[in-house]
Formats: C-alpha cells, structure tokens, sequence
C-alpha cells in the first residue's frame, strides 16, 4: 500500500506510514479534510460574527446573545471533539506507541492555537453577555423610569451649565438596592445610582444625589479637597443641592414621598412636615443659632428661590451655576476665608447678574439676602 502523503510502500498491516507516519487508511484521510472544512468554517463564522454585541434593538438582545453564545461554546468543542474521533478510529489505547504518539502530536500542535483563540473569544463575548444581562436585560421598570427621569435631569444641568463628563448618561444605571432602604446614593466610578426601595419613587432626592455629585467633582477638577472646607462653604453647598431639583420640578418641598414615609414608620412625633425641606421658609442666618448644615443651607436654599421668582427659573439657575464656578476660584485664592464665607458668595452672585443680566436684579438681590440676617457692603 503506498502513502498518500510520500509515496512510500507499505505493508497492508501497517496503519501508519513507515516513512512519513501519515494515516494509511482513507478513512482517516478523509477526517483530516473534514477537520480542516470544520476549523475553516468556524473561522469565518468568528469574522462575521465579531460585532454582533452591538445590536441596535434591546427587545431582542438577550435571545440573539444568548444563543450565539452558546454557539461560540459549541465551535471550541469542535476541534476537541474531532481529534477524539481521530484517536478511536487510530485504535489508540496507549501514549507509549511512538508512532502514535508523534501523529497525536502534530495534530494537537495544529488545533491548539485555534482552541486557544476560540477560547479566549467565548470568555470575551460570554463577559459581555453578562455586562448586558446585569445592566440592560434585566432592568426593572422602577429603575428604567428612575434612570430615564434622572438624564432628564442631567440634560436640563448641562442647559444651565454643567458640564456632563463623556459617556455618563449614555452607561448610567440604576439600582434598586435593599440594603440600604431609606438611603439614596450616587457611585461615580460605577456610574450608578443606588436607591433604597422605600423611596425608590422621590425622585427628588435622586436629584439630589446627582447635584452633590456635580458640585464634588468641579472641586475635585480644581484639587480642592472637599474635606478641609469648613461649615459655611457646606452649607451654601448643600443649599444648591436642595435648590435645583426644586427649580427643576418647579417645586418647593423637597423629599415629600421620603417624608410621608418616614411619618409612616416612625410616626409624626419624628417627621412633622410633609416634607424634607421647605424652600419658601422665612428663615434668617441668626435665628438657628445651632443649626445642622442642612438647616443652615436650607435657608439659602429659600433664598435662591426668591431669586427664582424675580428672574425666572432657567435664568436664576444659569446665574447660580456661573457663581458656584467662579467661587471655585475664590477657594483656591488667599482672599477666602470661612468666616467671610457667605458674604463672598452673595457678591459674586451680584457680579454674576452684572454680567449675564447687566445688572437687572442686582438691587432685589441684595435685599433677598439683607433680609435673611446677611448685610452686604
């Protein structure tokens, strides 16, 4: 019998070529070329394939992912699964045949880096599948309306000044988390938005949540650290927290379904209001001689919303935002001092309505703040 690869005669016992050690029966011949057809093919399934994470209609994205998946499963077990076909048709039974062991080899040498890649490939694209399942799939309506309320919210910011960092709204997510259910919080490195199943549905203290976010990080963008800052700074901040989810939703209480929940669970005694925060409070900076920074900022947080009321609430939000960054400037500057901490604000505040209003409301302005206890030279 001569070999189809060299030539070579052979006895009609042998399996193996005895020069070359390529299978003599045609059998096997034709399982190499089987082998090869198989290994093509995958490959350019693979290149067609290569994209298809990028699906353009979410309804159907689990079921085409899914099941593509498990194809990429079923093409690396391929290979494998042929060259153990190889063996049993060889009547291999022991690795100490030489001969054997040598044609083994040389087949192994030619699917490993084939396996390897289709290997490596199924553990890219079944980490994607999974990214997709936790982030897009499996998302509940809650947390759908929540995140499509929230980059409303994040568009109106970026109309009245914020600048959104590149890809935020387009990877933002939302988690409903039950660990924490009275609590409400803003991950920045994952780009979510955690919230207590209680007050899943107050959306403004989601609102909230994201403005705090905003003001951190043009601190942080300055290398100012948040911490070293002191009581007065805190509380005009947290002021403009409680100020412009009210001015989005053109609505003076704060945290009213957080409220009436609190009322519920611990009673009235604890949570009077119907509501967190009460911008149309006559509050002065003297009357709360101990107040929390919360008070503290909830009443300038009343004052930026008689400014709202003299200009308008995109104007007046246009102007908050345009201080809050110039007064970025001031902290870092030697001219800031905590205890003149309020009284700078209100005049870059002035400055501000000189600029972008040619000075319109710059009188009623300064009356705003005289009245709630601050004199301004």
């Amino acid at each position: 019998m001569n070999c189809s690869k060299c030539n070579t005669s052979n006895p009609e016992t042998n399996k193996f070529c005895s020069q070359c050690g390529a299978p003599l029966d045609p059998s096997s011949c034709a399982i190499d070329e089987y082998v090869c057809r198989q290994v093509e093919s995958t490959l350019k399934t693979l290149a067609k394939e290569r994209s298809f994470v990028e699906l353009e209609v979410v309804e159907t994205i689990s079921n085409k992912l899914m099941g593509r998946a498990k194809r990429f499963a079923y093409f690396v077990g391929i290979p494998i699964g042929l060259l153990s076909i190889i063996l049993v048709i060889f009547g291999i039974k022991s690795i100490y045949d030489i001969s054997i062991v040598s044609s083994v080899v040389e087949t192994a040498k030619e699917l490993k880096p084939i396996v390897d890649d289709l290997s490596k490939q199924y553990k890219q694209i079944n980490k994607k599948v999974e990214d997709i399942e936790r982030n897009i799939l499996f998302e509940s309506p809650i947390e759908k309306k929540a995140k499509d309320n929230l980059i409303d919210f994040i568009k109106y910011l970026e109309k009245v000044g914020f600048k959104t960092k590149e890809n935020t709204l387009t990877y933002l997510k939302v988690k409903v988390d039950n660990r924490e259910p009275e609590n409400v919080r803003y991950d920045h490195r994952e780009n979510r938005i955690y919230l207590g199943e209680t007050i899943q549905n107050d959306y403004d203290l989601i609102f909230r949540e994201y403005v705090m976010y905003a003001l951190v990080t043009s601190l942080e963008n300055a290398h100012i650290n948040r911490e070293s800052l002191d009581y007065n700074y805190g509380a005009i901040e947290s002021g403009l927290e409680d100020y412009f989810p009210c001015s989005y939703s053109d609505n003076p209480k704060l945290g009213v379904i957080a409220a009436e929940f609190c009322q519920e669970r611990y009673g009235k005694q604890f949570r009077r209001e119907n509501h967190l925060r009460d911008l149309e409070n006559k509050h002065k900076f003297g009357d709360l001689p101990h107040a929390t920074i919360y008070q503290y900022g909830g009443i300038w947080a009343a004052a930026f919303w008689e400014m709202r009321k003299l200009s308008g609430k995109e104007n007046s939000d246009k102007l908050l935002f345009a201080s809050w960054n110039e007064f970025i400037e001031v902290l870092k500057s030697k001219e800031y001092s905590p205890a003149n901490c309020p009284f700078m604000f209100v005049r870059i505040i002035l400055k501000k309505d000189k600029e972008l209003n040619k000075g319109k409301y710059n009188a009623k302005i300064k009356e705003i703040f005289e009245a709630r206890g601050l004199k301004i030279s």
